[in-house]
């Protein structure tokens, strides 16, 4: 397993830190080490690590600054707002502190990932009925073999048997796809085995085994139920800010907070979106909450560290209901 290490000799405050960072590319296990102690430890597993990784170095924060270029990944150590790389302070192109999102902005990606779920039902919504149908209920007939063609794709072909079978009442086409050495052994004119759905014959093909259904339908289930998730939580979420973003801006309560996390939001292909700060306050009886921002970019990590103090309105009538104001 491939692993990443760098070292660095920081001096801050009058006393000399020696900083150890091992991150693994694959599993995404990262340490960072402290004159030999654990400062942070975490793991991003087969995804983008870009980040900024918040550590104690000194009573002070210090980030594990970590970048890709689709290839490799470059690192860095933020103490005080410098790259220690460079001896510079720090640079973020383009960058700002204005949010990402906005509650418009949160439905609009629901409904991405919803168009991704009615996507998935399509892709494997055929098959699975196919093969469910004639492995659980199927009557075995045999076919005669009209025709043998090949479909030519990008990374390779496919070898397509087509045929015909009678049922007791009609005659019905059908195909099946096969391996190179049986596609050249038959012939138009050979019989094949296959089953077909005695209420609809025109569901016909070989028949599966029901280990390789049930493989399917974890499969189906799988594709079918992330984008659901993802996709009625970002509807929710932004329906319920754009439902209570009012009545926290004109009759909240301005109070302070902490940041207690910083969450990575990341698109389709799991790569970095942006960065939630995380937070918690309490309401006028003492009672405490979190709540979370919305998505900025790399720069809120450095404004906002975890445990610093940031501004807050939450809604009085209910406390769960806040607006992070930074």
């Amino acid at each position: 397993m491939f692993v990443a290490r760098r070292h660095w000799t920081v001096e801050r405050n009058s006393r000399r830190y020696e900083v150890d960072m091992a991150d693994e590319y694959f599993l995404g296990h990262r340490v960072v080490r402290v004159n030999g102690e654990v400062a942070y430890e975490g793991r991003t597993v087969l995804s983008d690590h870009t980040g900024a990784y918040q550590f104690d170095l000194g009573g002070s924060p210090a980030f594990l600054r970590t970048r890709t270029n689709g290839f490799t990944y470059s690192y860095d150590l933020i103490v005080d707002g410098r790259s220690f790389e460079t001896g510079k302070p720090l640079e973020l192109k383009g960058q700002d502190l204005r949010p990402h999102s906005s509650p418009s902005l949160t439905i609009l990606s629901g409904v991405f990932f919803g168009g991704l779920l009615v996507f998935g039902v399509f892709f494997v919504g055929e098959r699975l009925t196919t093969d469910a149908a004639v492995a659980v209920a199927g009557l075995d007939a045999e076919g005669i073999i009209a025709a043998k063609r090949v479909e030519h794709h990008r990374n390779g072909d496919s070898y397509v048997l087509e045929y015909r079978f009678a049922t007791p009442s009609a005659t019905y086409p059908g195909r099946i796809y096969v391996g190179d050495s049986e596609y050249r052994s038959s012939s138009v004119g050979d019989a094949v085995q296959i089953a077909y759905f005695g209420p609809d014959p025109r569901i016909n093909g070989r028949r599966p085994s029901l280990g390789a259904v049930a493989a399917d339908l974890l499969l189906a289930g799988f594709i079918i139920a992330v984008p659901l998730w993802v996709s009625v939580r970002a509807i929710a979420a932004g329906v319920h800010e754009l439902r209570t973003a009012p009545q926290v801006r004109d009759l909240g309560i301005e109070t302070t907070g902490n940041v207690v996390a910083v969450s990575t939001l990341r698109g389709r292909y799991m790569n970095v979106t942006g960065w939630q700060i995380e937070y918690r306050y309490q309401d006028g009886e003492g009672r405490e909450w979190r709540g979370s921002s919305p998505s900025y970019g790399e720069a809120a990590i450095y404004r906002w560290p975890i445990g610093s103090p940031v501004r807050v309105r939450f809604d009085p009538g209910h406390p769960a209901d806040s607006q992070f104001l930074g």
